[in-house]
């Protein structure tokens, strides 16, 4: 009977992927997605593609709170050093970055990166988090890892920012 249902649950995730990959995204208006996400979440919560979107959706609307919750229930789904344990671990370590507590933040980066270390989004969250513990030197090692052409608006910032840093704290001149 087990077996039946587990057979039974990816089905019915292999169907809600294929229609929120189709049909989901189509409005830019997040609160209509976040509610349709809950409410599919509701009546099919082993859904981990959907906790996934609702927590990104969630981190960047601001409610941290939901994130978190979504972060945990793809963990809980996810098996072990998986894509989606490493997402549902990134989502985590985000929600603890803006909540600047960046001690837990580095505590998930650092396990979602060892699970996913070509994910370039992970480096970049690992030096905001390193940047919040003035460890100017290590953001700049996490930024290092990622090609100059690959890096956001936000991590090249990171990356002036932290290289100044490191020159005003060695009084050396600013190196290009």
């Amino acid at each position: 009977m087990n077996g039946c249902l587990f057979g039974r649950r990816r089905l019915i995730s292999a169907i809600l992927d294929i229609y929120w990959k189709l049909s989901g995204r189509r409005t830019s208006d997040s609160d209509s997605l976040i509610l349709h996400l809950r409410s599919i979440l509701r009546r099919f919560p082993f859904w981990a593609e959907g906790h996934l979107a609702l927590a990104e959706l969630c981190i960047n609307t601001g409610d941290i709170a939901a994130a978190y919750a979504s972060g945990h229930a793809l963990k809980a789904l996810s098996t072990p050093n998986s894509f989606h344990s490493a997402q549902a671990l990134f989502i985590l370590g985000r929600c603890f970055l803006r909540k600047g507590e960046w001690q837990s933040a580095l505590i998930y980066l650092c396990q979602a990166h060892a699970i996913l270390p070509t994910l370039y989004a992970i480096h970049e969250e690992e030096a905001a988090a390193l940047m919040l513990s003035e460890d100017y030197s290590a953001a700049l090692k996490a930024l290092a890892q990622i090609p100059s052409e690959r890096l956001s608006a936000e991590g090249k910032a990171a990356l002036e920012f932290a290289k100044m840093r490191m020159a005003r704290e060695l009084a050396l001149p600013l190196q290009r």
